[in-house]
């Protein structure tokens, strides 16, 4: 990550900030009493895929408040992806470099559109409301079943991968996470391990419904209907020191969290979801 000096007095720095609605947000926040940046660079494996740039800072537009200003940090050093020089401009704030931090305090001072916070506010206000009936569901769940570490095995009726539309590359994916579509459902099955954070084992799935669901334009992180999406899990997501978080991201992008081998069962848990 590009160290960020020539920091202006007053302005309060973040690296590698954690936020309870976010499985992987911006490299660092600077902020004083006027207003907050969310400051994004480039990762290697963004630059290959700059999709997961595009994922991430809209997990950001979602969790954050509508009037943090969303800024890709660039080095002229480096060459830009073309798909983030082109598309870019729709997702994020402004480009800047590192000479610009010292100019922190103006760059909050310009405040975003009104109109655009507003938008964002009532997108936001519609999907946390969604969150919190899914994750009151989820919880509930969770306190009156035993998690059998021994479920999760191949279901005869889901064969067909899912796929979302690439707005970067203009194209229907399959999903590469085991997400698979059954008459206009999805089904996620994933056998967690103890090697790896829940947080980053679950996370091809929070990044289908963000690149299913969602799309970005001038900033506002715009939301189709959500879909019946039910996940399969062998054990309870969780991490250390917030172990309801995979469990909260989860909820927040529509996944019911289920532990069968039935497929009734399964499927019954988004049954009572209409759209």
């Amino acid at each position: 990550m590009t160290e960020l000096n020539n920091i202006p007095k007053g302005i309060i720095k973040v690296d590698n900030p954690d936020h309870p609605f976010a499985y992987d947000g911006p490299d660092t926040l600077l902020s004083d009493q006027k207003g907050l940046l969310a400051i994004f660079t480039i990762r290697d494996n963004e630059q290959k895929n700059p999709n997961k740039l595009f994922t991430r800072l809209t997990n950001a537009l979602i969790a954050y408040p509508p009037y943090t200003k969303m800024l890709l940090l660039y080095d002229h050093k480096n060459d830009m992806p073309n798909a983030v020089s082109q598309f870019g401009k729709y997702y994020f704030s402004d480009f800047i470099e590192v000479k610009d931090i010292r100019k922190a305090k103006s760059i909050i001072r310009d405040k975003k559109d009104e109109k655009k916070i507003n938008d964002i506010k009532n997108i936001q206000k519609k999907i946390f409301t969604i969150q919190s009936q899914v994750q009151r569901d989820n919880l509930d769940y969770i306190k009156r079943t035993d998690f059998k570490k021994e479920i999760i095995r191949d279901i005869p009726n889901l064969k067909n991968k899912a796929k979302y539309f690439d707005r970067i590359n203009q194209k229907y994916v399959s999903s590469r996470a085991n997400i698979y579509e059954y008459e206009n459902q999805f089904f996620g099955l994933k056998r967690l391990s103890n090697s790896v954070s829940d947080l980053v084992e679950l996370q091809p799935f929070y990044e289908f419904a963000i690149n299913s669901e969602f799309s970005v334009d001038n900033g506002v992180p715009y939301h189709k209907d959500i879909t019946r999406k039910v996940l399969n899990l062998n054990d309870i997501p969780k991490i250390k020191f917030d172990p309801l978080k995979p469990t909260r991201i989860a909820s927040l992008f529509g996944w019911y969290l289920v532990n069968s081998n039935n497929f009734q069962q399964i499927e019954n848990r988004i049954s009572k979801y209409k759209k």
